[in-house]
C-alpha cells in the first residue's frame, strides 16, 4: 500500500512492509490507543489497545505508526516515526474526521515499549528507601499516576 518511497525510522530503506490504513473518526475518537517509546519523550509510537472499527479498517496491536496524512484539507504525510507521543497525539487529534495511517509491524520495538512502562510502573511502587523500606509510598507517586496515564493515550 506505500506508494512513497520515505524510509521511516531506523534507517531501513525497505518499506516494503508498511502498510496503509484509513481510519474514520467515532464517537469516541479513532478507535485505538498508544503507548510511546522511551517513555513517550521520542522515538515514536505503538498501537497498545484497538477497538472493533479500528481492528476492521486493518489497524494491528503492536504495530508503530510511521506517518499520518489527515483528512482536514491537509493532503500531506507527516512522519511520526521517531515523535514524541504527544506530538503524535496532537497531530492524530487535529487530523479532522478521517485519517490515513500509515505503520509497520515492530515486535521488538513495542516489547521495550511496553517493558519501559512496567518498569517505571513498578518504580513508582516501590518503598521509598529514606523510610528504611516500611512500605509507604514515595512522594512523587501520584505525579507519576498522572504521566503513565498520559503515556498510553486514547484515541
Amino acid at each position: 500500500n506505500n506508494n512513497n518511497n520515505n524510509s521511516y525510522g531506523g534507517g531501513d530503506d525497505d518499506d516494503d512492509d508498511v502498510e496503509e490504513v484509513t481510519l474514520q473518526r467515532g464517537e469516541r475518537g479513532f478507535g485505538f490507543g498508544l503507548i510511546g517509546a522511551n517513555g513517550g519523550r521520542s522515538g515514536g509510537v505503538y498501537v497498545n489497545s484497538l477497538e472493533p472499527m479500528a481492528g476492521a479498517a486493518g489497524l494491528q496491536h503492536g504495530v508503530k505508526i510511521l506517518a499520518i496524512k489527515p483528512h482536514n484539507g491537509n493532503s500531506t504525510w507527516t512522519d511520526v516515526s521517531t515523535a514524541s507521543q504527544s506530538d503524535t497525539v496532537h497531530a492524530i487529534r487535529g487530523a479532522g474526521p478521517a485519517m490515513d495511517l500509515r505503520f509497520r509491524a515492530d515486535p521488538a520495538g513495542f516489547q521495550r515499549a511496553t517493558d519501559e512502562m512496567q518498569r517505571e510502573l513498578a518504580r513508582s511502587r516501590s518503598p521509598d528507601e529514606a523510610d528504611g523500606g516500611g512500605g509507604r509510598r514515595k512522594k512523587n507517586t501520584t505525579s507519576f499516576v498522572g504521566r503513565l496515564f498520559s503515556s498510553k493515550k486514547r484515541l
